[in-house]
């Protein structure tokens, strides 16, 4: 029998998913019943809305699966519907084929339908060379980039006597770091805290100003539901609040406990940036070592965490996922919006946006 490639409700092929994902054993779990409700955690919780999925069938058997998620995003004050591709896998033995390429593009007749303004895709060197191939727009790996916040434990790795070194390197760091401040006008009032989701929920963002740049502009719902922690998630939500309205000025979405890693920042422009929530995050984790943070490097937002004092950490050092994975983008140049999308520097795309 003939493959073929349909477009399904993931929901209703719950059961040949699943097998085809532990078949090929996708996830670093033991149990089937474990990759059920895996997948049925990630359908509830990493979409804005009810996510799409495309199947490569060899009769009734799954043999290769490319799934969209939405995410809702904004730029220059207007609303723009985005997807994200997710669960990109073909079985090895079909590979060579046509379906690879045919899975890899059918998320881009979401963008020519309409149904979407802009897809992004994100995967390894390969799948990254044929998104490309198939018409995406290249962007590029995220660098991580990182600040040092205490010396002394990750010194004692290294040497003994380097660890006399760590008083000197910290003063130094604070007096950076205090300098820094001044000159940033770090805002006065803000604490942070980690908040639970029914927290989250309950909070308003109606005040929030945002700028021109392509940024996310989802429910606080779905925010909970991405990062608060579950069975299959680690991370947590620091809220930046105002500690004399109790407004929310700021999320901050990380993981980690010695090395905290930003998934994602959302701020309140017209009260303080990312650079400072991620700082006010930093310090409401007692015994945080450093401060890791994903960015494309062109764009501006990167530049501002340089500017910070935030040093690109260098590939040996960053973990594999981030040295393996490539970015892309795909719109139509007629799209009312192209040339704001065309303006990737201007983009705040956080790590987070992804599946993971």
């Amino acid at each position: 029998m003939a493959l073929q490639i349909r477009r399904i409700d993931p929901r209703e092929m719950r059961e040949p998913i699943v097998d085809f994902f532990w078949r090929i054993r996708m996830w670093p779990y033991p149990t089937r019943e474990q990759y059920f409700r895996l997948w049925d955690w990630r359908q509830q919780s990493l979409s804005d809305q009810d996510p799409v999925a495309w199947v490569a069938l060899d009769g009734t058997t799954v043999v290769g699966n490319i799934t969209v998620l939405f995410r809702a995003l904004r730029i220059a004050g207007r609303p723009v519907r985005a997807g994200i591709s997710a669960n990109y896998r073909v079985e090895e033995a079909h590979r060579s084929g046509p379906v690879s390429g045919a899975l890899a593009s059918a998320p881009r007749m979401l963008v020519r339908s309409g149904e979407v303004d802009l897809m992004l895709g994100f995967g390894n060197a390969a799948g990254h060379r044929l998104a490309v191939a198939t018409g995406q727009r290249e962007l590029g790996r995220m660098r991580i980039f990182a600040q040092v916040l205490r010396w002394a434990p990750m010194l004692r790795q290294r040497s003994a006597i380097l660890v006399a070194l760590a008083p000197l390197l910290s003063a130094t760091a604070r007096a950076r770091s205090a300098v820094r401040r001044a000159r940033a006008g770090l805002p006065d009032g803000l604490t942070g805290r980690v908040l639970a989701a029914d927290e989250i929920v309950a909070l308003d963002r109606s005040h929030w100003h945002r700028g021109a740049g392509l940024t996310w502009d989802g429910s606080l719902t779905s925010f909970a539901n991405h990062f608060c922690p579950s069975e299959f998630r680690s991370s947590r939500v620091i809220g930046v609040l105002d500690q004399r309205s109790g407004r929310l000025e700021g999320l901050v979405a990380l993981d980690g406990t010695n090395h905290l890693q930003i998934l994602q920042c959302e701020v309140n422009e017209a009260a303080l940036s990312a650079v400072q929530a991620v700082g006010i995050a930093a310090r409401a984790q007692p015994g945080a070592e450093s401060v890791r943070v994903p960015l494309l490097p062109h764009t501006a937002m990167a530049g501002q965490f340089r500017d910070a004092g935030y040093f690109q950490l260098p590939d040996g050092f960053s973990p594999a996922v981030f040295r393996d994975t490539c970015w892309s983008a795909y719109w139509l140049g007629e799209h009312a919006l192209a040339a704001g999308f065309a303006d990737t520097r201007a983009w705040q795309l956080w790590y987070g946006w992804s599946h993971h």
